[in-house]
């Protein structure tokens, strides 16, 4: 499929006298994804954590409370994003407090990413978004 003609040759020298070297043909090279490769493990361990809780954490104030407690308490890291905040937060309960429609949208985001990476069916506790 990939042949090399004789006509496609490099001189090494400008005079044309000496050998010519053939065309190396190289494979194609392998399109790589861009970016950071996605926190598969990280966001299985908070979907782990949110569906042990079955109340209804984007809605009520106490039930996610207690699941930023319970992730706390697995000493389950905060998005490194979220550092940037004024005042910081340090805990997933200090940043449902300050902005708790962000630890809602990420709390649905990792469960999501669980489901798509796994074979759980983990969507069944998100609401219909419509």
């Amino acid at each position: 499929m990939f042949e090399l003609s004789p006509s496609k040759s490099v001189t090494p020298h400008s005079s044309g006298l000496e050998d010519t070297v053939p065309l190396a043909w190289s494979p194609p090279q392998v399109k790589r994804n861009r970016g950071p490769k996605p926190d598969i493990e990280g966001h299985r361990r908070v979907a782990g954590i949110t569906t042990q809780h079955n109340g209804d954490w984007q809605h009520d104030d106490q039930a996610l409370e207690g699941l930023c407690k319970t992730l706390d308490d697995a000493k389950e890291p905060i998005r490194k994003a979220w550092a940037h905040w004024t005042p910081k937060p340090h805990s997933w309960t200090r940043a449902a407090e300050y902005r708790r429609g962000l630890v809602v949208q990420r709390l649905e985001y990792c469960v999501k990413m669980a489901a798509k990476y796994s074979s759980i069916e983990t969507l069944a506790i998100l609401p219909n978004r419509s």
